[in-house]
């Protein structure tokens, strides 16, 4: 832990000894950075801003953690440098220990692109969470090199430590003081919806340009056509057995497609699909006309063990539901939901001010989707137009018998979701970011 921190004293003292003026001479207008302190290929988001750069010109760092692979946009454009930062092996470490370690690496780690790199972006745009050291650096990297700050609010960070350690928790204070502060000054604040800005604009007294740009899909999800998704569902091979092999059709359905994503963490609570799945299966017994299910739920994350125990238990009792949970690649998800007949999200918000990226994922693949409720989810989902939103296991298992049952239903919603008039991602980033950044 003291390499560590003689590493970051070290990375600072660099940037404090070089005059201001050496690193503003280098800035190139041309040139924007994007920062997050996550795995980029589970970034959507970051991923979606960088390609939005290129789009108007401008050459892009993208800066972030190794992992699952990025978007082919991104992999193949001769204007996007990825930088990967080195992750310390934590592991043997105690939770203060480790966490230090790993502050101690980005803080080095994203210091040290700056003070290496030929040029200093004129725009620099860092995601939080994580708000320690992310907002912290960022406020480094304004002061001396001149870059221009874009903060992109995705979440509060001190509410979700609050689901780890509790609301009251020394650090969960601590860390909220820190990123109302560290995060006040920014040239543009960004945020994912209506609430986020509305609250901590007031709360937080946040210096700079303030808009909220709503996620949108890009262009690579769509519907797909029915030979697409025949040919798909062929090649993905979800299940052996051919009783649930998904239909490609839309109307006469055999056995439908229900996909999910997550990370696995505990502010997604999937023991209400189980109780859904069991409400399912009961309507089934009673012998409501139901096609199968196929359940495919992406994503990696600490708890997935945990719930493929929970249901090889539960699938020796049931007839007509099967759940997989599976990893796909980055170009493989967006056909996965253009194939599916019915989308779920089980995203509570820790802070109540963001939305599920996964949703809006979605609904560009024309799928329409069942959503657990929270207070600002009505900025996305509208109940019985693109969707419907339960608050309880049963209600979801109540809503999928509903919904399937009556495939006229799922029908309107779908035809609701195709014929939004919502602007596209870069349409919307264009109107909305873009004409800041000019």
């Amino acid at each position: 832990m003291s390499l560590s921190l003689l590493l970051v004293i070290c990375a600072v003292a660099v940037l404090l000894l070089v005059p201001a003026s050496l690193f503003r001479q280098r800035i190139n207008a041309q040139l924007a950075a994007v920062v997050v302190l996550g795995d980029i290929g589970r970034s959507p988001r970051c991923m979606y801003h960088a390609m939005s750069l290129v789009e108007n010109g401008y050459e892009v760092v993208l800066i972030g953690y190794r992992g699952s692979t990025p978007i082919e946009q991104l992999t193949r454009s001769d204007r996007v440098q990825i930088r990967v930062l080195d992750m310390p092996q934590t592991a043997h470490l105690p939770f203060l220990a480790a966490a230090a370690c790993r502050i101690a690496a980005q803080v080095y780690g994203l210091c040290k692109v700056f003070v290496t790199h030929k040029h200093i972006p004129k725009w620099t745009l860092f995601q939080t969470p994580p708000a320690i050291p992310t907002l912290l650096v960022a406020q480094i990297l304004k002061a001396i090199t001149g870059t221009r700050l874009i903060i992109d609010w995705h979440n509060t960070a001190f509410s979700l430590l609050a689901l780890q350690l509790g609301k009251m928790h020394p650090l969960v204070r601590m860390s909220r003081v820190i990123e109302r502060y560290a995060g006040k000054f920014a040239d543009v604040h960004v945020f994912v919806t209506d609430a986020m800005r509305l609250r901590l604009s007031s709360e937080w007294g946040l210096v700079g340009k303030k808009l909220t740009l709503h996620d949108r899909p890009p262009s690579m999800f769509k519907r797909l056509s029915l030979a697409e998704r025949m040919d798909l569902l062929a090649t993905l091979n979800l299940i052996d057995d051919p009783s649930f092999h998904p239909s490609a059709d839309d109307t006469d359905i055999s056995t439908a497609l229900i996909v999910s994503s997550t990370s696995w963490t505990p502010d997604e609570d999937f023991d209400m699909l189980l109780s859904a799945l069991e409400t399912y299966e009961k309507a089934l017994a009673r012998g409501t006309k139901l096609p199968n299910i196929l359940l495919a739920i992406t994503g990696k994350g600490p708890l997935k063990e945990r719930f493929d125990e929970k249901v090889r238990a539960l699938e020796e009792g049931w007839k007509g539901v099967r759940v997989r949970t599976v990893w796909l690649e980055a170009e493989a998800y967006p056909k996965l939901l253009g194939s599916a007949h019915l989308g779920l999200s089980f995203h509570a918000s820790s802070s109540g001010l963001d939305l599920p990226m996964k949703v809006v994922d979605m609904f560009g693949a024309g799928l329409p989707v069942c959503a657990l409720n929270f207070a600002c989810l009505h900025e996305l989902v509208v109940d019985g137009v693109n969707g419907v939103t339960f608050e309880s296991g049963t209600q979801l298992g109540q809503q999928m018998v509903d919904l399937l049952a009556h495939p006229d239903k799922l029908n309107k919603l779908r035809h609701n979701v195709v014929h939004s008039t919502d602007a596209d991602w870069q349409t919307n980033w264009n109107d909305k970011l873009n004409v800041l950044l000019e």
